[in-house]
């Protein structure tokens, strides 16, 4: 526009050019025609005027001509130039018209000052922004309506306007400002200012642009929070974050990056991908590669180099950036891979123990509701499965019934925390159809609400401990039978008939009641017959009654056993015994006496042997009897239908004991027991 101005005003120059020239045109032709009309009067006859026409035409009709020339130029010129004058004022008006649009209609409040700063316009957006009308603020000094501080110090600012005077050049951005309206609301601007120049190029005042950036402030600083959250969180991860090219170009990375492999932030930025390789390229599984290309995020495991030359596991999540850069997440994973290889040993060393007891082991998946075997499941029952989903069905099925509630009590009292280890006896059904009885442990898992979530345990088939339980149980019973037979074949054999013969001998003394002599001599022979009674009764009580240590040592009770049974001597019997023995636990005292006792009877009823030794000694850590009998003896690999020598095998074993037995047919025989003294006895079988 100001161009425009220019031309206007040229064209202004030339107008009045064309105005003198047209001025000087007509005066000439006025001044000709004055001295042809003067001459013309002073002319009397036709050939005066011919003669003056003719005088006067040859120095007046070529001025005259070229007057009427110039007359008519300068008025086309001066047509034209109105017409173009014209033109442009049009554009000029259309140019101020657009200038107007545009300035009310701009995002950004616009303020125009005089040379003293006072306000001479603001566009409708300044008028938004300050709160103040145009009407109000027209002429009010510039710092009166828009006053703004530094965001920063909260201090003003020096007048834009006097910044723009003093120096003559424009105020660039700023943005770290603050706006105080007149509706008293504090905006966040960004302004800048420049100055207005007249034709001279004289500042004639200035013009401040600004516009309110709080929203976009306000959404600066959170993007700029959330960035230093972003990057704080990455370098407070654990984890190394890397943003690397596949050319070995390294970019950016936190601090769990280098401090996990050994370097300095310094020496980490000078590095190269390959440098953290042991002499493989950056891609080494191009299908990998392809996947991270093709945009998805790739989860995989390498093994990177660390400062000191040692290798180090780690597991890789990369995926490809929007500007062609690939981000992964680096994971030191050189524990997991210990502890994986530690798990895989204890898993094999768990499957070679369970091979070796042969329990079946099971885990229950209480949350899934799924119930895992090992192969135990197959080689003790025959059941072809491993896993089962269906858990109350499967017990039902296969549970004994009358079982089946004991497990489930047991159970949910686990469940109530009342216990956390269970100890099961029951019995199981194998694929045959047959039970087994099984000793069950069990372990409850608790989450950390404590409700069970998991529970290990091992099934042992304890069937032929059973069986044999069942078995030891018939034999006692058999033992006692035997034991009431003997009572009472002595009962009958020897007692009932010595006291039988005392009362016949009383009947005969009763008739012969004349001869006192006679009378005397059978009533001696009654008490003979009553006292040998109360003897075989004696005997017999000692036999059946427990021994008891209150009033004697296990010696004296050793050496009344063995007096005993040798009132006739029709036995050599050699008797060692050491004392430290009577120092030990009374219960092995009286195990001990049970096993000497049941051997002794042995070899009354079996052995035909006139000589027996027996022996007891006593160390730190066990106490050992032998005892050993010159009879017949018995080849110990045919079975033997007595229980006698199973009772002392199975009484030196309850108290953690070992039983030897030597013996061949003519050789006699020898049992030697020995006991540990300091053990805890296991559960002992008491027998009758």
């Amino acid at each position: 526009m100001h161009k425009q101005l220019k031309y206007i005003t040229a064209r202004l120059g030339r107008r009045g050019i064309l105005l003198f020239v047209l001025f000087s045109s007509m005066l000439l032709l006025a001044v000709t025609m004055a001295q042809i009309s003067r001459a013309g009067i002073h002319v009397a006859n036709t050939e005066s005027l011919r003669a003056y026409f003719q005088a006067i035409a040859s120095g007046n009709i070529l001025l005259i001509g070229t007057a009427m020339f110039l007359i008519t130029c300068v008025f086309y010129l001066l047509i034209m130039e109105n017409r173009r004058q014209r033109r442009i004022i049009g554009r000029l008006r259309m140019q101020e018209e657009h200038l107007r649009v545009i300035i009310s209609n701009i995002g950004e409040g616009l303020i125009a000052t005089d040379r003293k700063g006072g306000i001479i316009y603001m566009n409708p957006a300044a008028e938004k922004i300050t709160g103040w009308n145009r009407s109000e603020a027209k002429n009010l000094p510039l710092e009166k309506v828009y006053r703004v501080v530094n965001e920063e110090t909260g201090k003003p600012f020096e007048n834009i306007v006097n910044r723009i005077f003093k120096h003559g050049l424009a105020v660039e951005l700023e943005n770290n400002t603050l706006l105080h309206t007149r509706n008293k609301n504090t905006l966040v601007i960004s302004n800048s200012g420049s100055p207005l120049l007249d034709r001279k190029g004289n500042v004639s005042g200035a013009v401040v642009l600004f516009n309110n950036i709080t929203d976009q402030k306000r959404k600066e600083d959170e993007l700029k929070q959330s960035e230093e959250k972003y990057r704080m969180l990455i370098e407070q991860a654990s984890d190394g974050v890397v943003i690397y090219s596949f050319d070995g170009t390294i970019y950016e990375f936190n601090e769990a990056a280098y401090k996990q492999i050994g370097y300095s932030k310094e020496e980490f930025a000078t590095l190269k991908l390959p440098d953290l390789f042991f002499n493989e390229p950056v891609i080494i599984n191009q299908a990998v590669a392809d996947k991270i290309f093709a945009g998805q995020t790739v989860l995989f495991n390498r093994t990177v180099k660390k400062k000191d030359g040692t290798a180090m596991e780690v597991e890789i999540n990369a995926r490809m950036l929007p500007d062609g850069r690939s981000l992964a997440f680096v994971r030191d994973i050189t524990g997991r891979k210990r502890t994986e290889q530690a798990m895989r040993m204890a898993l094999e060393r768990y499957d070679i123990l369970s091979k070796a007891t042969s329990d079946t082991i099971w885990d229950w998946d209480i949350i899934h509701n799924r119930m895992h075997y090992n192969e135990g499941i197959s080689k003790m029952f025959g059941h072809e499965i491993t896993e089962t989903g269906n858990i109350a069905d499967w017990w039902k099925e296969n549970i004994h019934p009358d079982d089946l509630k004991n497990v489930t009590d047991a159970l949910e009292k686990a469940f109530n925390k009342e216990r956390q280890n269970l100890q099961l006896e029951y019995r199981f059904r194998c694929n045959n159809g047959t039970y087994k009885y099984i000793y069950d442990r069990a372990f409850v898992i608790f989450d950390e609400k404590e409700n069970p979530v998991r529970i290990i345990g091992a099934m042992q088939d304890i069937t032929y401990q059973k069986e044999e339980e069942l078995r030891i149980a018939r034999a006692i019973a058999d033992a006692q039978e035997q034991e009431r037979r003997h009572i009472g074949e002595e009962l009958h054999d020897n007692v009932n008939q010595i006291l039988v013969g005392s009362l016949l001998t009383l009947g005969m003394a009763k008739d012969k009641n004349t001869d006192r002599e006679k009378v005397n001599s059978l009533i001696d022979a009654s008490k003979n017959h009553v006292l040998n009674a109360i003897e075989e009764l004696r005997k017999l009580s000692h036999e059946i009654a427990p021994a008891t240590f209150e009033k004697k040592s296990l010696k004296d009770i050793f050496e009344t056993l063995l007096e005993g049974i040798n009132p006739n001597k029709q036995f050599n019997i050699n008797f060692e015994f050491d004392e430290a023995v009577n120092t030990i636990n009374d219960d092995i005292q009286l195990n001990l006496y049970r096993i000497l006792q049941g051997q002794v009877k042995n070899i009354l009823n079996y052995s035909g042997a006139n000589a027996l030794e027996v022996k007891l000694t006593c160390s730190e850590s066990s106490v050992r009897m032998r005892i050993f009998d010159n009879g017949r003896g018995f080849d110990t690999r045919k079975p033997r239908r007595g229980i006698g020598l199973n009772n002392i095998k199975n009484r030196a074993e309850s108290f953690g004991g070992k039983f030897i037995l030597n013996s061949a047919p003519g050789m006699g025989c020898e049992i030697i027991v020995e006991v540990p003294v300091e053990s805890e006895p296991g559960p002992q079988l008491v027998f009758k």
